[in-house]
């Protein structure tokens, strides 16, 4: 995918959107301001699962209002403070596993009234709300949690028409979206990606229930190792070149996480001439 595929980097973001603490790239606040403005139809709801503090629902609160309509961004969260990767990003200073829905409600600023926020355990939740046109997915932190995921609101999604933007596809810690995703090519079509940043968007091709659709019991165990590595063998090809690194590291995760150590040596030796002698797959991010 060319740049000039990419019309949303010609978008120019507000400071009201920028100055919130995020885990997205430039790029992907631009993206998701896009989807809003120029794709979304309103047919259907804008999703986010997993806004953190707030960045990704006005990102998408910002396309709404570009548009001029009154549809809110239906944002979903536990809302509880992990300070061992949160903080770095915003000193806050709460304890681990404190409330921050106020600080979410602080950050939104002037987006508020395009966003509809629920504290919410989305491994206890299906969605009810008629379609979903389009679905921010920054919460399938687990296997299990990607399972459900894709049960509690798969029904939701339209074929051709719903757009699932996956934040953490590309990044290795949550190595089983490229694996579920690149496996059912028969099921997802990838319509967009960001150059710089993380997320890849897909589209139904069909309905996601019924025996032809969608599996809802994924684990490590249903991709042995040959399996995954011909899948992200053939995502690290077919990626941007600058970005083919982040499907290897997917891979030495996977190989982690199987024990298996002698994978793990040879995927390090790939690892010194696409990144470096100092490269090391398991401190990113």
């Amino acid at each position: 995918m060319s740049d000039s595929s990419r019309p949303w980097k010609r978008i120019s973001l507000p400071q009201a959107l920028t100055r919130i603490p995020a885990m997205l790239s430039g790029e992907e606040k631009q993206y998701l301001s896009w989807l809003t403005a120029e794709k979304f139809e309103g047919w259907g709801a804008v999703v986010d699962l997993g806004p953190w503090l707030g960045s990704s629902s006005a990102a998408l609160a910002e396309g709404l209002k570009r548009r001029g309509g009154r549809e809110k961004v239906r944002s979903f969260d536990l809302f509880r403070w992990e300070p061992i990767y949160m903080e770095a990003v915003a000193p806050i200073g709460r304890e681990d596993g404190a409330d921050f829905s106020d600080v979410f409600q602080r950050e939104i600023g002037e987006y508020a009234s395009w966003i509809d926020a629920t504290k919410q355990d989305l491994t206890h939740y299906t969605w009810n709300s008629g379609p979903i046109e389009i679905l921010f997915v920054d919460a399938a932190k687990t296997w299990d949690l990607t399972n459900q995921i894709l049960k509690g609101f798969g029904d939701a999604l339209v074929p051709g028409r719903s757009r699932v933007v996956l934040q953490d596809f590309r990044h290795h810690s949550t190595h089983w979206l490229p694996l579920i995703f690149d496996s059912r090519p028969d099921l997802w079509e990838e319509v967009e990606s960001v150059e710089v940043g993380w997320s890849v968007t897909f589209v139904p091709r069909k309905p996601l229930s019924g025996p032809a659709g969608v599996h809802t019991d994924y684990s490590e165990q249903a991709f042995p190792l040959r399996a995954a590595e011909d899948l992200l063998r053939r995502r690290i090809a077919s990626e941007l070149p600058s970005n083919r690194h982040l499907f290897l590291w997917s891979l030495y995760n996977k190989c982690l996480r199987d024990g298996l150590s002698g994978e793990i040596l040879r995927l390090q030796d790939e690892f010194t001439p696409t990144m470096g002698s100092d490269a090391d797959p398991s401190h990113v991010r």
